[in-house]
């Protein structure tokens, strides 16, 4: 089977923005609508909060990892296009890596280590002091992914559209 010459004829070509902008919105809609809803409506005050909050982010975080794999390899063939199509993918590969690389943080360290904490405030009643670091962590990867997520559909989007 012969590779496509140019990305226009590649099924990467449609793949790749779409999964860009799935994924760009779906982190909106948990950052911005789901979480703050269960906030207000006072879920978080609720004995199985945490299982929820758990069950919910474990299951967002394997989807953000399958997608950024997607994102990587789709930059990855993207980058075997004649030279005239790709002048700044080079630029694009490592941001890929990294919001992959916050989608494995997410899965591995940061979801594990706030629903400790939150089990041990559950437990205690008195919210750890780590919270808070996590909580910043948490907002300092996710407005990093946000960011990247967006260049990268830009990008995408104004050179090979």
């Amino acid at each position: 089977m012969k590779a496509p010459l140019h990305w226009q004829e590649s099924t990467w070509h449609r793949v790749l923005p779409i999964v860009l902008i799935f994924w760009l919105s779906a982190s909106l809609v948990l950052d911005f609508l789901v979480m703050p809803v269960m906030y207000t409506s006072g879920m978080m005050a609720e004995s199985h909060f945490v299982l929820a909050g758990q069950a919910l982010f474990g299951a967002f975080n394997r989807m953000e990892l399958l997608l950024g794999a997607i994102v990587c390899v789709g930059f990855w063939i993207k980058q075997q296009t004649p030279e005239i199509e790709r002048e700044s993918l080079f630029r694009n590969i490592p941001i890929a890596a990294l919001l992959l690389g916050i989608a494995v943080l997410y899965t591995y360290l940061v979801t594990p280590a706030m629903s400790g904490l939150g089990f041990m405030e559950e437990a205690t009643g008195i919210v750890p002091a780590e919270m808070t670091t996590m909580h910043a962590f948490y907002w300092t990867l996710e407005c990093v992914k946000l960011f990247g997520l967006s260049l990268l559909f830009s990008r995408d989007f104004r050179l090979f559209h």
